[in-house]
């Protein structure tokens, strides 16, 4: 579970809450049934118009994800990449067909299994620079769906407390209520405004944070694969990978000087030739 995203729902509900009682309120005013319709209602109804309908069918549990997000660690994937290209420098790459039913990411076995079948480094690159690019519009579609719906939502409020002065205003002869049903009728805007700056907004940043994330964590992929197909050997894709380690690590102002490969047996004896 993400302790940041949930601590920082509660923290900013409760604060709000906390002082609406402080201020002399009731909690139980902000419990409005018909407010709480039109506000989520009409937003959910309005992102139904603006997004196609796998978009909106993928919020929840994008909702959920960043809740309880799939860790993605940067070490243990250079670690994946640089075990594959041991066993391939040992056997060869079509000794990796057996290691591809036990990987976990679908983006690494797509492309090992061009890898082994043989494919040109030039179309692995292309074919998993447009799976990353499908990926990376998915995700997009997602948290553009939740920044909207923090548009829709205090615009929402507002119509549903127009809707409540309505019927208040129908109820002049009764000016002993007015008071109440004019308090009830700016719980939608509280409704709108709250949700949209609590829930929506700050979610659709949060999954634009673990796109970044993911994004970074496939393109090291990529580059370990392709260096698997060049038949670099374990040192060699572990020197290529440490740039995104340490950027995932906040070392982006640390100098990362390689260090330079191993010598292979072919050029161990092209030396001892030129000696």
């Amino acid at each position: 579970m993400d302790i940041a995203t949930l601590a920082g729902i509660i923290l900013g509900l409760g604060a709000v809450l906390v002082g609406f009682t402080l201020e002399g309120g009731s909690l139980l005013m902000l419990l409005n049934i018909p407010a709480a319709i039109v506000v989520f209602g009409g937003t959910f109804g309005a992102t139904c118009v603006s997004f196609p309908w796998p978009t909106v069918v993928r919020l929840p549990k994008a909702i959920l994800k960043t809740l309880f997000p799939n860790p993605l660690d940067m070490t243990k994937a250079q670690g994946v990449l640089i075990e594959l290209s041991r066993k391939a420098k040992q056997g060869g790459t079509l000794s990796l067909e057996n290691e591809l039913a036990g990987l976990e990411d679908p983006f690494l076995r797509q492309g090992l299994r061009m890898v082994v079948d043989g494919k040109e480094a030039n179309t692995i690159g292309e074919v998993l620079e447009v799976a990353e690019a499908q990926i990376e519009e998915r995700h997009e579609g997602l948290f553009r769906a939740l920044e909207a719906m923090g548009g829709f939502a205090p615009t929402m409020g507002i119509l549903g407390a127009v809707l409540a002065l309505i019927q208040t205003m129908s109820k002049l002869d009764e000016p002993s209520e007015m008071g109440h049903s004019i308090a009830l009728a700016f719980v939608a805007t509280v409704y709108g405004v709250a949700s949209a700056n609590l829930l929506w907004i700050p979610l659709a940043n949060k999954l634009k944070a673990r796109n970044q994330e993911e994004l970074r964590v496939r393109r090291m992929t990529m580059v370990g694969i392709l260096a698997i197909r060049k038949a670099d050997g374990p040192y060699a894709v572990e020197e290529k990978l440490r740039s995104y380690l340490a950027r995932s690590v906040g070392e982006l102002d640390v100098e990362i000087v390689p260090t330079p490969a191993a010598p292979s047996e072919t050029e161990k004896e092209d030396m001892k030739d030129a000696a």
